[in-house]
């Protein structure tokens, strides 16, 4: 069942924008973020078992889980699939026809031979803001694709009807190369001087902040920015005839084999978008 949380509007916006001007307690603001995710999606605990990279590790385990959900049939396009390690798993746990691109032909190089074996997995040197598959694709994923590449991989599920999971990252590279159309939600249009010259470069300014070595209070105002940005582009979606959802791919903190403790940002959640005329 895919759930589609009615606070995704432009009120919810609104009110979102509006706890920026006020003095409220910080388990409050916590809770209203949390209010905006779409639980059912996601797993509640996904054990990450010490690999190299803890937080890719898990992110990738809640991604799978949300394509098993969203019940798409046969065929995956990840947009900055890299040296391939999540087309190949996803490939091999999904079921499902993989194609990766990536502008770095040696990457996509190493990734066509690291991954010869997986008959289903198909490596594209492709810039993606240029790239137009020539195959059906179902279902869009990308995993930290920076700034606007984040609104192309969404271009690239509208404009296929496909399914979206996106997880945006590198909000700082937006405010330097913001193009003249965001908004680009017709919802959030009325905003534009709001959204351009306080949203988008707060979001910026507080790009570096972490949990572990920041306040609380800035760590709060990073999400709400972050979260205040990703509404104009689960508000396009919308406008664009999808199903939209803002989705968890891991628990806000998680303990590895050893029992290490790892904390995440509000980079662990995903734009899921669901094609309405699948």
């Amino acid at each position: 069942m895919f759930y589609v949380n009615p606070l995704l509007s432009f009120e919810g916006f609104n009110y979102l924008l509006s706890l920026l001007s006020k003095r409220i307690p910080r388990a409050f603001i916590e809770q209203t973020i949390s209010s905006f995710y779409s639980l059912d999606l996601s797993k509640e605990n996904i054990y990450q078992e010490g690999k190299k990279n803890p937080y890719k590790v898990m992110q990738r385990k809640g991604i799978i889980d949300i394509i098993h959900k969203l019940e798409t049939r046969s065929s995956v396009l990840e947009v900055g699939c890299g040296k391939g390690i999540f087309a190949a798993q996803i490939a091999v746990e999904t079921n499902r026809r993989v194609t990766g691109i990536d502008k770095d032909e040696n990457l996509i190089n190493r990734a066509r031979e690291d991954y010869q074996s997986i008959e289903s997995l198909f490596f594209e040197s492709q810039d993606a803001f240029t790239y137009y598959p020539q195959e059906r694709i179902e279902t869009v994923i990308s995993l930290h694709t920076c700034g606007t590449l984040t609104d192309r991989v969404i271009d690239l599920a509208a404009q296929n009807k496909a399914d979206l999971v996106a997880v945006p990252c590198c909000y700082g590279l937006l405010e330097r190369s913001l193009p003249s159309d965001f908004p680009r939600s017709f919802t959030l249009r009325k905003m534009r001087k709001i959204y351009r010259e306080e949203v988008i470069k707060n979001a910026a300014s507080l790009e570096n902040v972490s949990d572990a070595s920041s306040s609380g209070q800035e760590v709060l105002l990073r999400d709400i920015y972050r979260l205040l940005v990703n509404f104009d582009r689960m508000l396009y979606l919308k406008e664009k005839g999808f199903q939209v959802a803002l989705v968890p791919i891991g628990p806000p903190r998680f303990r590895d084999k050893e029992g290490k403790e790892y904390g995440q940002s509000s980079l662990r959640y995903a734009i899921v978008g669901k094609n309405s005329t699948q």
